[in-house]
């Protein structure tokens, strides 16, 4: 396959065409002041809204409509197409996410139920990679009911870089699939010895989809020691990857 094919397949994903419905979910923030917003470095969002569809285009409308009514401080959305009729892995097989103003920011890139060859993630387009190093996220728990602060450190693969990998781990019989989509983040977590004494940074993987631009602008004590555990961080594992 040229780069050109790739990059053709990569913009436009494949994903099942298996009967599905679609679940809206939609999460508020108790107030809008910053600093009540974020005690300490922790915010809570939770969800107000869950709304089931038959079809992408009732979710998207359903998504708005309740975006428009809510009275809270609004925080982001999803919606999420899940599967009918079959056993899965995961929940869903393709989430699509809106931040506070209902607008689409992210969306999948690769299927969650197939982890096939005909089906890898082939990498990000530019457009796509929200966020570069040093960029201070809001890193949202599995259940996005708690977010903290995280800075980047490593960007998902764009797909210039995916196909020259995927091409080279075509020869060991596998592909770039749904966990190679991913940044590295160092968040306020720092791990010690015996001593007390500082030993790493702690990376951590951020599915893009659990990404938010800060609501609000992070305190600055928050900004400067993040930067400094970014720094730790690149000195520590820049050799190991690069």
């Amino acid at each position: 396959m040229t780069f050109e094919e790739y990059k053709k397949l990569a913009e436009n994903p494949q994903f099942s065409d298996e009967p599905a419905i679609f679940k809206v979910e939609v999460y508020v923030i108790d107030s809008c002041g910053s600093k009540k917003y974020y005690r300490k470095t922790m915010s809570e969002p939770w969800k107000y809204s869950e709304i089931y569809c038959m079809t992408f285009e009732e979710a998207k409308q359903c998504l708005h409509n309740e975006m428009d009514r809510i009275g809270f401080e609004k925080y982001c959305a999803y919606i999420f197409q899940i599967p009918i009729n079959k056993s899965t892995n995961f929940p869903y097989d393709r989430a699509w996410l809106y931040d506070h103003n209902g607008h689409l920011i992210d969306q999948s890139y690769c299927p969650y139920n197939i982890n096939e060859e005909h089906f890898p993630f082939r990498g990000r387009p530019e457009y796509a990679i929200r966020f570069k190093r040093g960029d201070i996220v809001e890193l949202l728990n599995d259940y996005c009911d708690e977010s903290k602060f995280a800075i980047v450190y490593i960007t998902p693969p764009n797909i210039e870089t995916a196909y020259k990998m995927n091409n080279r781990l075509k020869e060991y019989g596998s592909w770039f699939d749904l966990t190679d989509d991913r940044y590295l983040l160092v968040d306020e977590a720092l791990l010690f010895n015996e001593e007390k004494k500082y030993v790493i940074t702690g990376v951590v993987e951020g599915d893009p989809l659990r990404l938010i631009k800060p609501r609000f602008d992070p305190p600055k004590n928050v900004v400067r020691y993040l930067n400094q555990c970014l720094q730790k961080a690149i000195k520590e594992y820049d050799k190991f990857i690069f």
